[in-house]
């Protein structure tokens, strides 16, 4: 047998070195950020004449043209006056390749390790994100409205829609003009200091409010981090790239500056309070998410069958006991400042019915369309919303029955699976539910997600492929 040579080389080793250190993960990590570069510049040079298709739609139809033009006379660029279909056309292809470098520097990331070349690339990816002005949605002015009633009028958002805030200069962007707030009072507290430290000009607020989400991703990668060094050592790199490079979670989040960054924030914390035995402080935080935002209700009733499941029965009812008494006491608390009897509960309702914006609904919707009329196809929406609630809910009992049964709490990286499942699956399934809703739900996914990969990385997929229906086209 030969003896090697002392200046033979370990292709294999050297292989796996170079992958760890510098990885096959930086090219399309690089070009993913040149592309969310491009999609910045695209969002500031909206041309003239561009059809309303994203935050105004029928009623604000110039919204997207009017925030575009805000964020680039603000940076002192000079306007492109690209053909509005070429533009279209750009865009489409820029926001698919987007998705595609997305998935493939995820794929490359597996022997990479959480280097200053990764966190570089992270930081650099929220901050084009939080450069990008929010065309998506108008939310955010929504936020600084009902936060200017508070802290300029000592009015009740709650009761009072933005339309009575006549003299604002966010109403001219605000899309949901005639109905109160349907976020929690935690939430209008928060957008009222905002707005009392920032000021009311649309540019203002929006920053703000994008910078206050960008802080809340930061810190969420962070625990996300944490949590998969904990729970899935070896894939913390993965982990946060799947979460915090995700351009839904980033286009929603830094450059939309929607609320659902701080109940991602919210449920981490309660995540890893538990993952390091303190259930009940994580359930206070969990407790505080439902008087931010109504939609992590599914996320705290599986929490309540994971704390009720074992021990005595003397025991389960004392636990059942102090759960209540810290949900009753959250609400109480956070809703003392704005009650003004049942009408301050008038906005959790929700804004009426315009159109099916669901994945599963919506796709069922414009299948039907191609056979039917409009108001049909609604109606096709509608109740396939309905039959994948209804399975929702029986697999969600199930689910709920099983914990039940094993006499045994759930671990932390079973908690973090099941909440994340639950606050993905409900909004694909629901008939009004928008993208950005999935946002804490993909964040409790990434901390935990190669204990289920498959059910993880389907999840993720059909939320890339709602995003890029909802947005690309």
């Amino acid at each position: 047998m030969r003896r090697p040579a002392s200046y033979d080389v370990d292709v294999g080793a050297l292989r796996a070195k170079i992958s760890t250190r510098r990885g096959p993960w930086l090219p399309p990590a690089l070009t993913y950020a040149l592309l969310l570069f491009s999609l910045l510049y695209l969002y500031v040079q909206v041309p003239v004449g561009f059809p309303e298709q994203w935050a105004g739609r029928d009623r604000l139809p110039d919204q997207s043209f009017r925030v575009s033009r805000m964020y680039r006379d603000a940076a002192g660029l000079a306007p492109t006056n690209l053909p509005v279909d070429t533009y279209r056309m750009i865009h489409l292809i820029v926001f698919v390749a987007l998705w595609l470098a997305y998935a493939l520097a995820v794929a490359q990331l597996r022997s990479a390790r959480a280097g200053p070349r990764f966190w570089s690339v992270t930081v650099v990816l929220l901050l084009l994100a939080l450069a990008m002005p929010p065309l998506l949605s108008t939310d955010v002015f929504y936020y600084g409205i009902t936060g200017e009633a508070v802290a300029r009028y000592g009015a009740n958002p709650h009761v009072l829609p933005p339309s009575a805030i006549s003299q604002s200069p966010l109403l001219a962007h605000v899309y949901w003009r005639d109905f109160p707030s349907p976020y929690g009072p935690v939430w209008t507290s928060v957008s009222a200091i905002i707005v009392a430290v920032g000021g009311n000009t649309p540019l203002v607020v929006s920053l703000a409010f994008k910078i206050v989400a960008a802080f809340c991703v930061a810190l969420s990668t962070w625990i996300v981090y944490r949590l998969a060094s904990r729970l899935a050592p070896g894939r913390e790199a993965q982990a946060v790239a799947l979460w915090a490079w995700n351009p839904l979670v980033l286009l929603e989040t830094a450059a939309n500056g929607h609320n659902d960054a701080l109940l991602a924030l919210v449920l981490l914390g309660s995540l890893w309070l538990i993952s390091v035995k303190r259930g009940g402080a994580g359930y206070v935080l969990a407790a505080l998410s439902i008087v931010l935002k109504l939609t992590t209700v599914p996320a705290l009733a599986l929490l309540t069958v994971g704390h009720l499941n074992a021990g005595s029965l003397r025991q389960r009812a004392g636990r059942a006991i102090a759960l209540l008494t810290v949900l009753s006491t959250t609400i109480l608390l956070a809703y003392f400042p704005y009650w003004e009897g049942p009408q301050t509960l008038q906005g959790i309702g929700g804004q009426p019915l315009e159109s099916v914006h669901g994945f599963v609904p919506g796709t069922i919707s414009g299948i039907a369309l191609v056979f039917t009329d409009e108001a049909a196809a609604e109606r096709a929406g509608q109740m396939a919303s309905l039959v994948a609630l209804s399975v929702l809910g029986v697999g969600g009992l199930w689910a709920a029955l099983r914990v039940w049964r094993a006499g045994a709490w759930l671990e932390a990286r079973g908690e973090g699976l099941v909440w994340g499942a639950a606050l993905v699956l409900v909004p694909l399934a629901f008939v009004r539910a928008y993208p950005w809703y999935v946002v804490p739900g993909l964040a409790l996914l990434a901390a935990v997600w190669p204990h289920c990969r498959r059910l993880t990385l389907w999840l993720y997929g059909s939320c890339a492929v709602w995003f890029i229906i909802q947005y690309g086209f």
